[in-house]
């Protein structure tokens, strides 16, 4: 397997193919783009006339002419909107469909430029990790081809290397119990949650909620989880059965509201209407580009509180994968940006998280990678967030209900203001309102923080259907240390 980068002038390449970051006409243009056609001579440009154009994503191969190379290879990257128009599989496709390409041509040596990264605004950082992703996998199936990445700066070229020598994600004891604690987390706030949704603060202010209970809301057994947990485990059933299909992902969630499939004690007691009308669009037959609800007040946290496997599953991918496939997962049900823009900080949470990082540390580090991907129409949406001002704000000012944005500074308030586990899910449950998807949330991210074994045994043994949640989060862990690292 060869990888290189170097900071030079892909016109001088002595290589069997360049890479041309091309517009869809294949017609000429700046940047690279001009800068190959005027090395390569006119002769370039009249091919590339009988070629019909190029889709985004898409490559297309000719001659080089007066190029030291032998052939070049036109590719469109994506304009960047702000990471949430498929910019990142758009950009996939142009690594990967080069590359196949020069192996259909018997070519074996191939330059890319940093593709999308001029005009066309891609974030030189986020295009880095998956040009570099993306070449690794394919090289895991042809490891005598010869890749090289040939960048403008020495900044670019500092990224790419950092990138190229960063140290894979691998599995410890450590980092294995807080997968599974963030797992029980998220159950066991859930469960300790659902007698108490839609309870006032006030009310819980009298009586406050310092273990499991049974009843309440929805007259439930002590330890009995709802649709949050539930949509947890269709999705890791799915990622361990299908890889990441959201069309797989969705037919279970069907099949849950439908069959009671995963669902505890068999019964569906609780969906939400973003959710419950996805659902609908998918059984009548809607692409899945239309199953999302995507109006401005269908952001409620249906999406958030499923989002835990999808950022377990990624944590050997790199950053702006796991963002990518969050943004996906939650486009299912809720596609609004500000429905992806929450489940991408909760990916990037957790990430951070795992390394032991503190609350502070993990909220610096999701605010610096999620900024390019927060347009300035919601910049105000998540304003307390980016300045972590929610971190220590008064509890009067923390709202507890079904908006996504309320149960993400939930979450936040409640870690900031706890040492351990259990005072933090009690925490959120005592903010009363949605409380079960509250602590849902808490409990994912404390239980990353402080690892299964400071969540209460009682707790977790408490829990409904205990050996089906054993077997499938243990499952789930295996694989999720065990995936293929790239």
């Amino acid at each position: 397997m060869a990888i290189q980068c170097l900071k030079g002038d892909l016109t001088k390449l002595q290589t069997d193919a360049i890479v041309n970051a091309a517009n869809s006409s294949l017609l000429g243009g700046g940047g690279v783009d001009g800068a190959i056609h005027r090395a390569a001579g006119p002769e370039l440009l009249e091919e590339c006339r009988l070629l019909n154009g190029c889709k985004a994503g898409n490559a297309k191969i000719t001659k080089a002419y007066n190029l030291p190379a032998r052939h070049v290879i036109h590719t469109v990257g994506p304009v960047w909107q702000g990471g949430h128009n498929n910019e990142s599989q758009t950009l996939e496709n142009c690594y990967i469909n080069s590359l196949n390409l020069a192996l259909e041509n018997n070519l074996n040596s191939i330059a890319f430029p940093a593709i999308s990264c001029g005009v066309y605004g891609y974030p030189i950082e986020k295009a880095a990790q998956i040009a570099v992703q993306s070449c690794k996998s394919f090289l895991e199936s042809n490891p005598n081809f010869d890749i090289t990445f040939c960048l403008f700066s020495d900044a670019d070229l500092q990224i790419y290397q950092n990138l190229l020598n960063a140290d894979p994600f691998a599995c410890n004891l450590e980092i294995n119990d807080r997968i599974l604690g963030s797992l029980y987390g998220a159950a066991v706030g859930d469960a300790l949650g659902v007698p108490f949704e839609f309870i006032t603060r006030d009310q819980l202010q009298d009586s406050p909620v310092t273990g499991m209970r049974g009843h309440g809301t929805h007259n439930q057994s002590a330890g009995t989880w709802s649709d949050d947990t539930s949509l947890t485990l269709c999705t890791i059933s799915s990622l361990l059965e299908k890889d990441f299909d959201v069309e797989d992902i969705m037919d279970r969630f069907a099949r849950w509201y439908s069959e009671g499939y995963l669902a505890c004690h068999g019964k569906v007691f609780d969906i939400g209407n973003a959710t419950k009308d996805a659902i609908s669009r998918y059984k009548a037959g809607k692409n899945k580009n239309e199953w999302g609800c995507k109006s401005d007040w269908q952001n409620g946290n249906g999406s958030l509180m499923r989002m835990l496997p999808v950022c377990l599953y990624t944590l050997s991918e790199m950053e702006s994968f796991a963002l990518d496939k969050s943004f996906v997962a939650s486009g299912i049900t809720h596609a609004h940006p500000r429905s992806k823009i929450g489940c991408g900080y909760f990916t990037l949470l957790i990430r951070k998280l795992l390394s032991a990082a503190s609350l502070v540390e993990a909220l610096d580090f999701a605010n610096k990678e999620m900024k390019p991907y927060i347009p300035e129409s919601e910049e105000d949406n998540f304003a307390r967030i980016i300045d972590k001002s929610i971190l220590t704000t008064n509890e009067d000012d923390i709202q507890s209900s079904s908006y996504i944005i309320h149960t993400l500074e939930a979450s936040l308030y409640c870690l900031h203001q706890t040492s351990n586990f259990s005072d933090a899910v009690l925490k959120a449950v005592n903010l009363g309102d949605d409380a079960d998807t509250t602590a849902c949330i808490t409990g994912a991210l404390a239980g990353m923080m402080y690892g299964r074994r400071q969540i209460p045994e009682k707790w977790i043994d408490h829990l409904a259907e205990g050996e089906l949640l054993k077997n499938i989060y243990f499952s789930f862990a295996d694989k999720v240390c065990s995936r293929k690292i790239l």
